[in-house]
């Protein structure tokens, strides 16, 4: 188990630093260990992380990362993993964001923003709402991805989550 978690960690970190080959290569041999020792759990993790690297990683793969990340979605559901399962819609909801799949993004995000709330998971809310930013500037109305941003950063602020409030007031200073 504890390699397992050792290369869910070392995927995100790789992914929050950008390094998309580093997060692919650590959800990819993941992937393979769980597998082989039927760790299902840490299956549904590894898949939704390798889901959302594949789409940065290598656009030409973005239906694959789909895939996973459905997977993922599926394995943890199986499981009754339900704050796992929300994260999974974020990362699908990013993914149709990035994609400019508009409607399956504000779909996917809905689900994900009302498991977030019900089950007070905060971070994750804010999460969401830097989503929503970038799907709106991305549709090329700044005004809502402005709105959005605001949002995420007075959540991270509660939270009390300093770096990622200083990342975004920066990003959102740039939206100007």
């Amino acid at each position: 188990m504890h390699s397992a978690f050792y290369y869910e960690l070392m995927s995100d970190i790789h992914y929050y630093l950008y390094d998309w080959n580093g997060a692919r290569r650590y959800a990819e041999d993941g992937l393979e260990e769980v597998r082989t020792h039927r760790q299902r759990r840490y299956e549904g993790y590894l898949s939704l992380a390798l889901g959302r690297v594949l789409a940065k990683a290598d656009p030409p793969q973005v239906m694959q990362g789909e895939e996973f990340i459905l997977q993922g979605i599926k394995i943890l559901n199986d499981l009754e993993m339900r704050p796992d399962i929300a994260c999974g819609y974020c990362f699908l909801g990013e993914l149709y964001a990035d994609t400019g799949q508009k409607e399956k993004a504000l779909k996917t995000l809905r689900k994900a923003q009302s498991k977030f709330k019900d089950m007070g998971m905060d971070w994750w809310l804010a999460r969401t709402e830097v989503v929503y930013s970038s799907l709106w500037k991305r549709a090329g109305s700044k005004t809502k991805a402005r709105k959005y941003l605001q949002t995420a950063i007075d959540i991270f602020r509660k939270c009390e989550a300093t770096g990622w409030v200083e990342r975004y007031e920066k990003e959102l200073a740039a939206l100007q």
